[in-house]
């Protein structure tokens, strides 16, 4: 027998499932790609809408409330003038307005 005779039939005999297995290897590596691929789209997909439901939601109630905290702070420092006929006329005021409230609920 001649050598390359030889060698011509184990190379035959050995590439055909050699080549079936790349085929298949290489049909399920694209299949692994897209699935990857489609995974890190969806995470950012999923980020955005977390992203845009936090600054809507969260972030906007945490901010209205701040808000309203900031104003009524303002509110709270405005009657502490330190003048003590303004104490006066507060503690009147009050005092009129539980009257008006009694007066109303009998």
């Amino acid at each position: 027998f001649d050598d390359r005779v030889l060698d011509r039939g184990f190379v035959r005999a050995g590439t055909a499932p050699a080549l079936w297995l790349a085929r298949h290897a290489a049909t399920f590596d694209a299949a692994l790609d897209r699935s990857v691929t489609g995974a890190g789209a969806a995470s950012v997909a999923l980020a955005d809408r977390t992203e845009t439901l936090e600054r809507g939601g969260v972030d906007g109630a945490v901010e209205g409330l701040a808000s309203g905290v900031r104003r009524l702070g303002r509110l709270a420092r405005r009657p502490q003038t330190g003048l003590l006929h303004q104490y006066y006329i507060q503690a009147a005021c009050v005092l009129a307005a539980a009257i008006v409230v009694l007066i109303i609920v009998r």
